[in-house]
């Protein structure tokens, strides 16, 4: 009796510092397991996230993070375990929030844009014909001003016509008053 316990402590012993394992993970199973389940309470399909799709939010997380630091100059450990923690953690709250939030707007009939306009104004929302001219012009004038900008830090333009700019900028100015009085 005492030489098979003998011989299996043993062999366990020798399976351990060999690094032998009985149990080989397959990663591809691993990655496809289910870690977050949100159920549609109006009968539609659940959302459901896997393990591959988390760890793979949070190391986009963790370098996305790392970049905004370095260009800010700032150092930033995405191999620090408290990081790693704590970002899995707001991985997880942020792709629960945001099946609830694709769930509830399923279930209003609107697009998650609009459900969350609905929810952040809490008030109706009012489409605005003709905004697209009022836009195009402002832009067209971002892109002039722009230009004069790049021009006159070059040394290339001494004076600028700010009567002009100031003129069309004010007509643009009016034309936006005019619809928030139309909106309001």
């Amino acid at each position: 009796m005492h030489k098979k316990a003998f011989l299996a402590c043993m062999l366990v012993v020798t399976m351990l510092l060999t690094g032998c394992t009985l149990i080989e993970k397959d990663e591809a199973v691993d990655r496809a397991t289910e870690v977050v389940r949100v159920s549609n309470s109006a009968g539609g399909e659940d959302i459901v996230y896997t393990k591959g799709e988390v760890l793979d939010e949070v190391n986009y997380q963790l370098n996305y993070m790392s970049y905004l630091y370095s260009m800010l100059g700032y150092s930033y450990d995405p191999t620090d375990p408290t990081i790693i923690a704590q970002t899995k953690d707001d991985v997880m709250d942020m792709l629960v929030e945001d099946a609830v939030e694709t769930l509830k707007a399923q279930e209003l009939g609107l697009t998650v844009t609009d459900y969350l306009c609905l929810c952040g104004l809490g008030k109706e929302i009012v489409r605005v014909d003709g905004l697209d001219k009022v836009l195009s012009e402002l832009k067209a004038q971002g892109r002039n001003l722009n230009q004069l900008t790049t021009l006159a830090n070059m040394g290339k333009i001494t004076v600028v016509y700010g009567d002009r700019l100031a003129e069309g900028y004010g007509q643009v100015s009016e034309q936006l008053r005019q619809l928030l009085r139309e909106v309001t």
